[in-house]
């Protein structure tokens, strides 16, 4: 089977604490195809808050590799 995933949205924080545009949850889609069969699936996923001096990526930075890895 061959799939494809991708983010369809993401919603983010305009703060938290100290950080901006902080990513909250995350809509994503995986498509699948075998031979003559196609399936889709959608959910969403939900983060953690950041911690204050930990590593983090604001919103306009991310991709949509980092975000499916979180998913």
């Amino acid at each position: 089977m061959t799939a494809n995933w991708i983010i369809e949205w993401m919603s983010c924080k305009p703060t938290e604490g100290s950080l901006t545009n902080v990513v909250v949850t995350a809509g994503w889609r995986a498509n699948g195809v075998q031979d003559t069969y196609n399936a889709t699936i959608y959910s969403t996923c939900s983060f953690p808050q950041p911690e204050e001096g930990g590593q983090f990526t604001p919103f306009a930075e991310l991709t949509q590799a980092q975000v499916l890895a979180w998913c």
